[in-house]
């Protein structure tokens, strides 16, 4: 993961569970990620040093970024928005989800420990992308993002396929008692999101974007749930909470070919 100074990249056909198993996967869903080209970072020691820009050229496609703010917008991306969000504009955009039908986009998200999400609709070629801290989730980002692919390309929830990445999971994401009631009273129906154990309470990000997810008609089995917490990951993945300011950041990526 990126430090101040250096970002540590790959490209790999290998067997993606090789460096940790970030997915459960099923055998045919295992065969069909190692068939796909892929970039890659992590901290473990088998990958390579490479500057920042490195990242983005072996994408070979605009890669599109928007000022991350922690609330509920999302942007359909257009043909006009792309040199701005490809270029040093893009803090111009204040969103925290983007859309686009354009193909060979990229729609990057960076976290160090909120919970990135890709969606894509394949009936629709539709891709997008969400970062969702515990704000943005408190916001329903994620049901947004659903209801704007079917608001403006007519997409069917139910045809959305959703990856939520790497992020801190309910075991390290300890809330205080305001941010706690105020979970518990916009979520009455899930009190199981907080956890309360050994004077700590935590908050269960993943469960809470999955669930905002179905209650919007996406289908369970078409949302692919990372296993691996941010905080924990201290060889692999940064974590803001663990590392503060130093913290480094995972980017992630959809598009379209």
């Amino acid at each position: 993961m990126s430090g101040k100074s250096r970002h540590f990249y790959g490209t790999n056909r290998a067997d993606p569970m090789k460096n940790g198993k970030l997915f459960n996967l099923e055998e045919s869903q295992k065969a069909l990620m190692r068939s796909i080209p892929r970039v890659f970072e992590t901290a473990e020691v088998d990958c390579f040093f490479s500057p920042e820009a490195s990242f983005f050229e072996k994408i070979t496609a605009p890669a599109c970024q928007v000022k991350q703010v922690h609330g509920r917008a999302v942007l359909d991306v257009r043909s006009e928005h792309v040199n701005d969000l490809s270029g040093s504009n893009f803090s111009r955009f204040e969103f925290d989800g983007m859309l686009t039908s354009r193909p060979n986009l990229v729609l990057t998200i960076y976290s160090a420990d909120c919970l990135p999400l890709l969606f894509f609709d394949p009936e629709k070629k539709v891709v997008g992308a969400v970062h969702a801290g515990w704000r943005g989730s408190f916001l329903n980002i994620s049901r947004d993002m659903v209801k704007k692919i079917a608001e403006v390309y007519q997409g069917d929830p139910a045809h959305l396929r959703v990856v939520c990445g790497p992020s801190i999971h309910v075991c390290c994401f300890e809330i205080q008692n305001d941010v706690a009631e105020k979970f518990h009273e916009k979520f009455p129906q899930w009190p199981d999101l907080i956890r309360r154990e050994k004077g700590r309470q935590t908050l269960d990000l993943q469960a809470l974007n999955r669930r905002q997810l179905m209650e919007e008609g996406v289908l369970e089995n078409n949302i692919e749930t990372s296993d691996v917490c941010t905080f924990c990951s201290a060889r692999r993945l940064p974590s803001y909470r663990r590392d503060g300011a130093r913290a480094g950041r995972i980017i992630s990526g959809i598009r379209l070919k």
